[in-house]
């Protein structure tokens, strides 16, 4: 695209006509240059717009009125990895974040600053397992380690709506339970697919909720991720393009039934 929007300013600055002061009016061609040199200034101003830093662009979607968290989430989905990344080290812009958007909508914008990092590994072996269970290792990065439902956590947790002793306790009822993967997921708000919401054309996921896939005559979920639309979700597994990065996929891209509900935090 920018390919083309660059041929396009060319193009109309080489072919854009100049009238030395005191010219005769061309006529009714200069209705036609203008429009081309209004086309010129708006690709001219879509290159300084995303020339300037995410972080910019971020603390002015947040001082408007009505911030509109789609418009921040596609804002982030179209930055470089490394300006995602230095918005999640940086406590104040996280702040604003928090104090700034709804509850479902600041968990999403956190999310989405996720997309391209983290690492998929399953507990006890992850970073993540490691840091708020175990007590060992810094609190994660952009790189650690974590799995699915570890993801919609640290996604919360930066979002401030929960904290270590809330993960701790989660995996001490985990452990404590006689099934661990069913605790997992019922503490998730898994419930069974007759007592769930079922995805259909008029029944989508709101941002923020949980969006779970069953293998039918499973017992509980294989996957969980977070809707960012009632399309939409952002997902830390290696389906379904083998990246084991967080990444933004459609419902449809994986198999099973599909349920959501709201997060239990």
């Amino acid at each position: 695209m920018f390919r083309y929007a660059t041929l396009l300013m060319l193009l109309l600055t080489w072919t854009t006509p100049a009238y030395a002061e005191g010219d005769c009016d061309p006529g009714p061609s200069t209705s036609v240059w203008s429009v081309f040199q209004d086309i010129q200034a708006a690709v001219l101003h879509a290159f300084e717009q995303a020339a300037r830093p995410l972080g910019e662009k971020l603390d002015e979607a947040l001082k408007v009125d009505k911030p509109d968290a789609n418009y921040i989430v596609d804002l982030i989905h179209f930055s470089p990895l490394d300006q995602r990344r230095a918005i999640l080290g940086d406590a104040g812009r996280l702040k604003a974040i928090q104090d700034t958007l709804s509850k479902p909508d600041e968990l999403v914008v956190t999310a989405a600053l996720m997309e391209g990092s983290q690492d998929w590994v399953n507990p006890p072996r992850s970073d993540f397992y490691q840091h708020y269970y175990d007590g060992k290792g810094t609190a994660p990065t952009p790189t650690s380690s974590m799995n699915c439902w570890e993801y919609t956590m640290f996604s919360a947790l930066l979002a401030g709506q929960v904290d270590g002793p809330w993960v701790k306790k989660f995996y001490d009822r985990v452990w404590a339970a006689g099934d661990a993967n069913w605790m997992v997921w019922n503490l998730l708000g898994y419930q069974g697919k007759a007592e769930h919401n079922d995805l259909s054309a008029t029944n989508r996921p709101k941002p923020g909720q949980l969006v779970f896939w069953t293998t039918p005559g499973r017992p509980y979920p294989d996957h969980v991720a977070l809707a960012i639309s009632d399309t939409e979700a952002l997902s830390l597994w290696s389906e379904p393009n083998n990246t084991d990065t967080v990444q933004r996929i459609k419902f449809e891209d994986l198999k099973g039934d599909v349920t959501f509900g709201d997060p239990p935090w």
